[in-house]
């Protein structure tokens, strides 16, 4: 049984924090909530599950009175045109209505979806939100969107990445721009690999104040220790309409380098890069890193690293 947890803090302290289960998924109400989760203004929840229900996945609300916490099925896909296994968390429209991306449907390779409010009349016991469709992958403009979740920037247009398609099929990060009806899709960088830039994209896009967008390959990079390379950390600079893609980080192999990071990044008012990284089937050792901004440069310190793993098997990184 896969079940869903989240720990509640009010303060900057950690220690001494109560950890509580807020809701088990058992199957019929949705399973493998594989994204994280958003938080809504009024508190409540929001979340996806890859598998559940119909087996195609579905967008779930979870809402909170007193101590008890309730699931809300918001949205069930069927596994066709409006999509099929969700692994990203919605995020909430300064309208309140949830965007967020299906890794299969349409027409195959993926989806990013709108959720809006129920029918007026409601001629069944429970009705779910309106979903439309707003945007089909069809491959060389990406493909099979991940876990990173969309982000609005002030114009109101959307951003992601998907870890396949593109012009080298490993991957792009997106721009999505709403005209009336129709959402246009426009590419911001499509990535190559080895040996000049990133590969598989797994974790979204950060902005920084000067509009420049911030985000992660899993593989690629410069380092050919690990398989598909150790992964790089990326910077899209707009001009104009013309956006420039550098590689700010490249990650090596061992305890201090990092390598196959997977989250999406945080910046703190100073500018600073936060994320993690660590191969995804739990048999690496991960590890927190900052990334520092100094002039034309960014220093890289590892903050905390997990030690359990100590033997290397050559070539791949990975330890057993």
């Amino acid at each position: 049984m896969v079940f869903f947890t989240l720990a509640l803090f009010q303060s900057h302290a950690m220690w001494g924090q109560t950890f509580q289960v807020i809701h088990y998924f058992a199957g019929a109400d949705g399973a493998n909530p594989a994204a994280g989760i958003t938080v809504g203004p009024d508190g409540s929840v929001y979340g996806t599950t890859q598998y559940g229900v119909k087996s195609y996945g579905g967008v779930y609300q979870l809402k909170q009175a007193n101590s008890d916490w309730s699931l809300v099925p918001l949205y069930l896909f069927n596994g066709g045109a409006d999509g099929a296994y969700p692994v990203s968390n919605p995020v909430i429209a300064s309208d309140n209505t949830l965007y967020g991306t299906a890794s299969f449907g349409g027409t195959g390779m993926g989806i990013v979806y709108h959720l809006t409010a129920r029918p007026a009349i409601c001629k069944t016991a429970f009705c779910y939100l309106n979903e439309s469709v707003i945007y089909t992958f069809s491959g060389p403009d990406g493909s099979q969107p991940g876990p990173a979740a969309l982000v609005f920037d002030q114009a109101g247009n959307l951003y992601g990445t998907t870890p396949f398609g593109g012009d080298y099929g490993q991957g792009v990060v997106y721009m999505l721009t709403n005209s009336g009806d129709t959402w246009t899709e426009t590419q911001r960088h499509s990535f190559a690999g080895f040996p000049d830039d990133g590969s598989t994209p797994q974790g979204g896009v950060v902005f920084d104040s000067a509009g420049n967008l911030y985000g992660t390959t899993e593989f690629g990079g410069t380092d050919s220790s690990c398989y598909y390379r150790c992964g790089a950390v990326y910077k899209i600079t707009p001009s104009g309409q013309n956006w420039t893609e550098s590689i700010i980080h490249n990650f090596g192999l061992g305890l201090s380098g990092g390598y196959w990071p997977w989250a999406t990044l945080v910046m703190d008012h100073q500018g600073n890069l936060y994320g993690s990284n660590g191969c995804p089937d739990g048999l690496c050792p991960a590890a927190i890193f900052q990334l520092v901004p100094s002039q034309d440069s960014w220093t890289y310190n590892p903050l905390s690293n997990e030690l359990s793993c100590q033997l290397f098997v050559d070539g791949d990184g990975c330890c057993r």
